[in-house]
């Protein structure tokens, strides 16, 4: 949402988040996963740690961005598809759709 509220499009904020993301996740893994692991701790400890990392992000990110409601631009429009008597706006298809293709790539990798 930074990068988008920053004018830079939904594309490339998208990249940024996913490169960010990935980065903060190999440092977490370094600093606080790894020494973990090389001492043999049991895996609770490592679940404890995560959900520690997780709600100091969580709660840096309310205080460097806030915690007011923000809206996302939409990317698919506006419309709506009648399915019977309920209506399921065009975002909710595709997110729908997206979600079944990263389903089936995921297991298409696993399996």
């Amino acid at each position: 949402m930074v990068f988008i509220g920053m004018q830079f499009g939904i594309v490339p904020g998208i990249i940024a988040a996913m490169l960010l993301t990935g980065i903060l996740g190999i440092v977490i893994d370094k600093v606080a996963l790894e020494p973990l692991r090389k001492k043999k701790s049991p895996p609770i400890a490592s679940l404890i740690t995560t959900i520690g990392i997780s709600n100091i992000i969580t709660n840096l990110l309310i205080i460097f961005l806030g915690s007011e409601k923000r809206n996302f631009p939409s990317v698919f429009g506006e419309g709506t598809v009648m399915l019977g008597k309920f209506p399921i706006s065009v975002t909710q298809i595709m997110m729908f759709v997206v979600s079944v293709l990263l389903m089936g790539i995921l297991m298409f990798i696993v399996f």
